[in-house]
């Protein structure tokens, strides 16, 4: 489990698994779709979820839906 998320737990608490230095280039959606390949397979197919929101333009990426950490960072930084 990471900070409260269990979805990416196979990463063994290995951040770098998922994230990268702040200066390198690669997008995190990238990272995203290195991993999870039959996602990257669906974004080609409009037929799909994933494809439908691509060939509609939709201007996302995989964190606009997928909030791993979004209920840790809550629960570190509550609102004030």
């Amino acid at each position: 489990e990471q900070s409260g998320v269990t979805s990416h737990a196979d990463t063994g608490g290995d951040c770098a698994a998922c994230h990268t230095a702040p200066w390198d280039p690669t997008p995190m959606a990238q990272r995203c779709l290195d991993c999870h390949s039959d996602i990257a397979a669906d974004l080609t197919d409009a037929t799909t979820l994933h494809g439908a929101l691509q060939s509609q333009g939709a201007d996302m990426d995989c964190r606009q839906c997928h909030t791993e950490h979004r209920v840790a960072l809550r629960l570190m930084h509550p609102p004030v």
